[in-house]
């Protein structure tokens, strides 16, 4: 695969003084440009997970500096070992952790993507299109109990959601661990088949119950809701309930969940397949078993309905919700969702199975005959699209199973800088990337022979949040001194500021108890000493109130370097007391600045983190 390249092409950050749960600090570091940076880091109640919230504002005006999220990089990182005076400079540091190889790796690159495969041999596959090494881009394989048959993204807390009505259950997945976190094991044929996000909680509808369950928190069991059977869902604009899509119509709960009867009321609209809501029109689009069309509000309440050949199959908004695509076996027909009006209406040589968009172009993919239809979005919006025809994949074998269309799960995802799409091919086990409007693929990633049902982004970089401000959330990594590098251009700027990530949540306790049992060594004094000087320094352990002094250290070596003369010496430091310690050295050629650093073996303190500083040194009396 030719690696993507818009990481080296779009260089544009924030510089970011991590946070740890207390006022917004301001931080500036040796960088170049004339931009001011805010960070922020929230902790998040999910374990480990925080967003990191920038700001950026021109130093000059004060005014905020929006960029395209995507051409904005930042890396978190370990300081590199070196003496004061060896430091890298600011713009180094970023060329050196965007160029490619293997070199130095980030604690936490903003920069990157990953894809998550859900395929028809009961695995889930992580990908990492980033890794160099020519097609071997595998990170994990997990093997589930049964096949999935929905899948929900919970992007902000780094969870898939996973129904499975074979084995009746509901699998949570640590997109970061590449594990299962929990699992639900629900009622003997409960048969779950969709799943949806609202109100703060997960709903779950059931084919072979007629209850509705409600996930409200990690901690929490599921909560049963008397309710008919439901196969799908619709979620209007800030409802705390989703709206269940049932055998006789739309099905809907009081508000009030768990308080006095739970009576639900069904809004007789027939058998809809599947719905999709507008923001802009602030109304759904759904498709009846019948055929047709129907609009409806955020009750469920039918209102207009337009005729179509057949059912529909497949239903994707664009522009907000503006405009729709609606496909049958036969045709594909371009909405105003506004005006009900059908634009435009093309001829399908084969059924759709997944739509998907990028900036400027409609995907429409037929995964029964490995072929993609691509459509401009300006011709759809004025109904004078003219189609092209792309080949995709291996020709198909044998038939290619597709989810429902409210399952949540499609074979299309849109890289995150909307100039590309990522195809996944049921009949040759590929992952297909193709540039925006362009017919072949550029490059593609083995999926191992596995077939895809469905492809997720796991895609963790800085969101853009409009007025110069951009967030992301991120798995913190074991807490200490960290140093963020950000670079941007249009304006030019690289900021290095140095940071402390604290202990957020419980992480893992191996964390914490190691952030505990960190030893940090502090100068207290340099002084004449006879012919020569008195160095003195304290060695504590633990963090901040907490940290205790650290005695009878006995393997504690000094090194005193000047970096222009290449003179050193090193010397044995013995305890003083009360965490204390200190050595005698000569005075070294002339008058000079010196590095000191201390190092044990035994506490496991290398000489870069037990750096004490630079001193002065003048003649001795």
């Amino acid at each position: 695969m030719r690696k993507p390249s818009h990481l080296l092409r779009w260089l544009l950050p924030v510089a970011a003084a991590l946070y740890a749960c207390s006022p917004i600090r301001m931080a500036r570091a040796e960088g170049e440009g004339a931009v001011q940076v805010q960070a922020q880091l929230k902790p998040l109640p999910a374990d480990g997970l925080a967003t990191l919230e920038l700001t950026l504002r021109d130093e000059a005006t004060g005014q905020p500096v929006s960029l395209p999220a995507r051409r904005l990089a930042a890396w978190l990182q370990k300081p590199l070992p070196t003496l004061s005076e060896g430091e890298l400079a600011c713009r180094d540091k970023v060329r050196m952790l965007a160029s490619p190889g293997l070199g130095r790796r980030a604690a936490v690159d903003f920069n990157i993507h990953r894809l998550l495969a859900v395929n028809t041999d009961n695995t889930l596959t992580f990908i990492n299109p980033f890794l160099r090494l020519n097609q071997a881009k595998l990170e994990d394989v997990l093997t589930l109990p049964g096949t999935p048959v929905a899948v929900l993204q919970r992007a902000d807390v780094h969870e898939v959601w996973l129904a499975l009505p074979e084995v009746d259950q509901v699998l949570v997945v640590d997109t970061d661990a590449r594990r299962v976190r929990r699992s639900y094991k629900l009622a003997n044929g409960a048969r779950p088949v969709a799943l949806a996000e609202a109100g703060g909680a997960i709903w779950v509808a059931q084919a072979g119950r007629d209850e509705w369950l409600r996930i409200a928190n990690a901690q929490s069991d599921p909560e049963r809701i008397a309710a008919p059977r439901v196969q799908a869902w619709l979620l209007p604009d800030q409802a705390s309930e989703p709206l269940g899509l049932g055998v006789d119509g739309i099905v809907r709960v009081p508000a009030q969940i768990g308080q006095g009867a739970q009576i639900a009321q069904v809004a007789p609209t027939g058998r809809l397949l599947h719905a999709v809501w507008s923001p802009l029109a602030q109304r759904a689009l759904a498709a009846p078993a019948a055929g047709g069309l129907v609009w409806l509000d955020a009750r469920g309440t039918a209102q207009q309905h337009i005729d179509t050949t057949s059912a529909v199959q497949r239903i994707a908004l664009f522009d907000e919700g503006r405009h729709a695509l609606a496909t049958t076996a036969t045709d594909v027909l371009v909405i105003d969702v506004a005006t009900t009006r059908v634009l435009q209406q093309l001829p399908l040589e084969s059924a759709i199975t997944d739509i998907a968009f990028s900036g400027s172009f409609a995907y429409l993919h037929s995964a029964v005959a490995s072929r993609a239809m691509l459509l401009s979005l300006a011709d759809l919006r004025n109904g004078k699209a003219k189609p092209v025809q792309v080949a995709v994949g291996a020709q198909p074998r044998d038939a290619a199973p597709s989810l429902a269309p409210g399952s949540g799960a499609h074979r299309l995802q849109r890289l995150p800088d909307g100039a590309g799409m990522y195809v996944a091919s049921p009949h040759d086990g590929q992952i297909y990337q193709y540039t925006e409007g362009m017919m072949a693929p550029i490059g593609s990633f083995s999926n191992y022979r596995r077939s895809p049902l469905a492809l997720l982004l796991l895609d963790d970089g800085l969101q853009s949040l409009g007025e110069g401000r951009y967030r992301a959330t991120l798995r913190a990594p074991r807490s200490g001194n960290y140093e963020l590098v950000v670079s941007g251009v249009q304006p030019r700027f690289a900021e290095c500021v140095a940071l402390e990530v604290p202990v957020i949540g419980t992480q893992n306790q191996s964390a914490v108890v190691a952030a505990a049992a960190q030893v940090r060594a502090r100068l207290l004094q340099v002084k004449t000493d006879g012919e020569g000087w008195l160095v003195r320094a304290a060695l504590s352990v633990g963090e901040g109130d907490k940290a205790q002094p650290l005695a009878d250290v006995r393997d504690l070596q000094l090194l005193v370097f000047d970096k222009r003369s290449g003179w050193q010496t090193r010397r044995t430091m013995r305890f003083a007391g009360d965490g204390i310690y200190e050595a005698r050295i000569a005075q070294p050629p002339g008058q000079t600045s010196i590095d000191l650093l201390v190092s044990s073996a035994s506490h496991d303190l290398p000489f870069h983190a037990g750096a004490l500083g630079s001193h002065v040194l003048g003649g001795l009396p």
